[in-house]
């Protein structure tokens, strides 16, 4: 037997593989760090997963009843961003929807003319407006706080955050008792100017003459009423929060945007000085016509635009 025979070739593995090619993968771009991008980031999961009766795992969405129906709103707790174009933008924010100024405009002026009717119709007729308008007010800054950018209609219903797992729900601005606590606060903060008004009657009811120190003391009053507690009340209302209705606590919010609170007391001073102006002319149809639909139109811009600039200040709010 040879041992230095040679073996006879093996067969190639039938399985052998071929050499894997390995391709890299293309990078992704990098997102750069933006306002809309970071807010996404930081917002709450749109869904969650919940254990029913019957012992099965379920999806449901968090998304609010607002933010379903318009998914480009934010409802939920914290600062937002200013919108494009601040501060100028709250210029053409009153006019910005031109439907819904004009029927504002529109209804006022309606109301006025009553007083052509009867001045004593007039002066009935001329309160409805009014709370209208306050409620506008109220639910334009209660909705530019959430992160709209145009003004809500008229006649529109308030967005409400019905099924929102926070208790607090920007935006709602039904009328009850809640809302009677600000006004007692109001009241309240009016109190001290009673005493320089009537001063001088008591004094010498024939001829009631206001001292110099009377008249500062006066209008200091009236200015924080006006200027200090009314927008802070606005806010306790807007946002529910009754920690806003405390003097102090308005004083800091008005330090942290003078100019939104002082353009809240010029909007109703606006809004007085209109009505005083056509209560000199009610009885002409005309004479009537002709000044509301200008002092009306004034009063309804002066409203959002307060509205607008104490909106987006409390946008910074966090409870």
């Amino acid at each position: 037997m040879n041992d230095d025979a040679k073996e006879p070739p093996k067969d190639p593995a039938p399985f052998q593989l071929e050499p894997e090619v390995v391709r890299a993968r293309p990078v992704p771009p990098a997102v750069e760090d933006t306002a809309e991008t970071v807010a996404k980031e930081q917002a709450p999961p749109s869904e969650a997963k919940v254990v029913g009766k019957d012992g099965e795992e379920r999806v449901i969405s968090t998304k609010t009843l607002r933010e379903r129906k318009d998914p480009s709103s934010r409802t939920h707790p914290g600062p937002l961003p200013l919108p494009p174009g601040w501060p100028r933008e709250a210029l053409s924010f009153p006019v910005r929807a031109t439907r819904v100024f004009a029927v504002g405009v529109a209804v006022w002026v309606a109301a006025d003319l009553a007083g052509a009717v009867h001045p004593f119709l007039g002066w009935i007729v001329a309160l409805v407006p009014i709370l209208a308008a306050a409620r506008w007010q109220l639910r334009t800054l209660a909705r530019s706080a959430t992160g709209d950018d145009v003004a809500p209609s008229l006649f529109a219903a308030p967005s409400q955050d019905a099924d929102s797992p926070s208790p607090r729900a920007l935006g709602r601005t039904e009328f009850g008792t809640a809302q009677f606590r600000p006004l007692f606060w109001f009241l309240l903060a009016l109190a001290p100017a009673a005493v320089p008004a009537l001063a001088p009657y008591l004094r010498d009811p024939s001829n009631p003459v206001r001292t110099g120190g009377e008249t500062v003391f006066l209008i200091a009053a009236l200015a924080f009423a006006l200027v200090v507690m009314a927008p802070s009340l606005l806010l306790s209302v807007a946002f529910e929060d009754p920690d806003l209705e405390k003097p102090w606590n308005a004083a800091r919010w008005f330090l942290r945007g003078p100019v939104a609170f002082l353009a809240f007391g010029l909007s109703w001073g606006v809004v007085l000085a209109g009505t005083l102006l056509l209560a000199a002319r009610w009885g002409a149809f005309a004479g009537t016509l002709l000044v509301s639909v200008p002092v009306r139109a004034a009063a309804v811009y002066a409203l959002l635009l307060s509205a607008r600039l104490l909106g987006v200040l409390g946008r910074r709010y966090e409870p």
